[in-house]
């Protein structure tokens, strides 16, 4: 069986490999990416992207493709509403849904310079289509695409972010609340909450959605797994510097501690003292791995290495 890591860290290192940022440390725990304290509750998986790189970086934009209602909706936000996405601060990401049968995703603007602007600014470009009424709030909805039988809306909901999604994902959305769970924190304390190119993993709602839309292959994750994080970002001299952090029950940390371990000796032996030595943190509830490597060093562990649970 094909594992979440064979396509986890490889997604990662690619989809940066297009992005030219100065390179970044993070040690300190942190409250994590502010799009992760947004994880819809019925979310299976997600990727977020600073909005500078949205439009440029082919990994994210072949997710997007997935998606030719979120592709396009993108599209018509950034053109008609004028937004220049390199001179914005925040990120855009796409959270792969679960259940339903619309389309099967979110997209969220989130963290922009000025939102009260980029609000205005999507009212004058796409006209009005009545109003959410949820929880005592009227959310008004703006027509961004109709497609057949699919209608795409925009709303700003009460932290002034902008979703984008079909009207019956938005109502579902505006009347829950976000994903709960001490895993998902406790996963996203220790990754760095600015690295270009972030995604998640919900162990417990892998569904074929996420799997189609994430990676070749059925991504399989060790029971007890709840959550996946990764990051990436692009360093001087052709690498990259990685992190992958899991939480979860005690007996699926233990499952993948000892896959974690050989990572780190086969990254130490092809690392050079010249780079940073690879780091493994964990504890009952969570690991961290953070490493600084070159696409064709990553390629050759991973082929050396195999998926957890297996011999290399």
């Amino acid at each position: 069986m094909k594992s979440a890591w064979r396509w986890t860290l490889p997604f990662a290192l690619a989809g940066a490999a297009a992005l030219a940022l100065s390179p970044g440390c993070h040690r300190r725990p942190s409250r994590g990416p502010e799009w992760v304290g947004h994880i819809p509750a019925a979310c299976e998986a997600a990727v977020s992207i600073q909005a500078g790189w949205a439009l440029e970086e082919p990994r994210f934009q072949a997710i997007l493709a997935r998606y030719p209602e979120a592709e396009q909706s993108l599209e018509l936000i950034l053109k008609k509403a004028s937004i220049a996405p390199r001179t914005e601060t925040g990120r855009i990401t796409l959270y792969v849904m679960g259940g339903g049968k619309g389309p099967a995703f979110l997209l969220r603007f989130g963290g922009f310079r000025n939102p009260d602007a980029l609000g205005e600014a999507l009212s004058q470009a796409f006209p009005r289509e009545g109003a959410l009424e949820t929880r005592g709030s009227s959310h008004p909805l703006m027509v961004v695409l109709d497609a057949g039988q699919t209608h795409i809306r925009a709303v700003t909901d009460t932290d002034r972010s902008l979703w984008v999604g079909d009207l019956g994902t938005l109502a579902e959305l505006l009347n829950s609340t976000p994903r709960t769970d001490p895993t998902l924190a406790r996963a996203a304390e220790w990754i760095d909450p600015e690295a270009p190119l972030q995604a998640y993993v919900n162990g417990r709602k892998l569904g074929a959605r996420a799997q189609e839309t994430l990676g070749t292959g059925a991504p399989h994750l060790p029971e007890g797994i709840r959550t996946l994080l990764w990051t990436a970002r692009p360093l001087p001299g052709a690498s990259y510097r990685l992190e992958l952090a899991l939480a979860g029950e005690r007996e699926g940390i233990r499952q993948v501690v000892p896959w974690l371990e050989k990572f780190v000796a086969l990254a130490t032996s092809v690392g050079g003292s010249s780079r940073p030595a690879p780091e493994l943190s964990q504890s009952s509830d969570r690991a961290v791995l953070r490493c600084q490597l070159s696409e064709a060093q990553l390629k050759a562990i991973l082929e050396r290495l195999g998926s957890p649970g297996t011999r290399p």
